[in-house]
């Protein structure tokens, strides 16, 4: 089955919002995704504007907004007040979901407490029409770095999840458990490789990231069972893939 993809601003971090909306549109993607602090500084009406009309020019659709994060790094009052900020950023601009990113908590956190706080910002996004998805952070300093953890956050409140390969990796998810959620649990993947000479995968930042084919992540065999695994997730069946 083809499948459709979708352009992540931060491939193209020195493009501009317009022009980005323009490579995705050229090099024929289907969605692109864009990023809080792209938004942010371009939100004036005549950018917002132009935006809405390239996309619908280039047969473009947003991809959900990139991210409300360090959810559960903030104080209750300090989170909602940032939330506010980026759920309506996202509808002035027409971007009907926002992915949220767990952050660092600096303690251990429940999934009581998580679950009541995912409850609060699903109740403030809908007051401005939009929906979240939950996305896996791998690192072990965030909170409910496995797949298995991050699946019952974002289950426990009905969202799906934002996979990455990279956090996939870090977090050693098995083939197993990638092929047994249910394609409705994921809302979306982010297709990443990384530089992984001399490291294991729990040992890899951010910094070491690049293009997918770029590095020794995606093509290694051991890795495999990462797309293999997403395949029998259901990929292509609801949910797109993006770079």
């Amino acid at each position: 089955m083809a499948l459709s993809l979708g352009l992540n601003g931060a491939t193209i971090p020195n493009a501009d919002l317009v022009t980005g909306i323009h490579v995705a549109s050229d090099a024929g993607f289907s969605f692109y995704e864009p990023r809080v602090a792209l938004l942010r500084d371009n939100n004036v009406p005549e950018v917002r504007h132009k935006a809405v009309t390239l996309l619908a020019e280039g047969a473009l659709t947003w991809l959900p907004l990139n991210a409300l994060e360090g959810v559960f790094e903030l104080d209750q009052a300090g989170l909602l007040t940032h939330a506010d900020q980026v759920f309506s950023l996202a509808e002035r601009f027409g971007v009907t979901q926002v992915i949220v990113v767990p952050g660092n908590p600096g303690q251990e956190t429940t999934l009581s407490v998580m679950t009541s706080t995912l409850s609060r910002l699903i109740d403030r996004a809908h007051l401005l029409g939009a929906s979240l998805l939950y996305e896996l952070i791998g690192f072990l300093t965030y909170a409910f770095p496995s797949l298995a953890q991050a699946y019952a956050v974002a289950s426990n409140v009905g969202i799906p999840l934002v996979l990455d390969t990279f956090h996939l990796a870090v977090s050693r998810a098995s083939p197993q458990e990638i092929a047994l959620l249910p394609p409705e649990a994921i809302g979306l993947v982010h297709l990443s490789d990384a530089l992984t000479r001399g490291k294991a995968p729990e040992e890899l930042q951010d910094a070491d990231r690049v293009l997918p084919g770029e590095g020794g992540f995606l093509s290694r065999p051991a890795y495999s069972y990462i797309k293999d695994g997403l395949s029998w997730s259901g990929i292509g069946r609801g949910f797109p893939p993006q770079i």
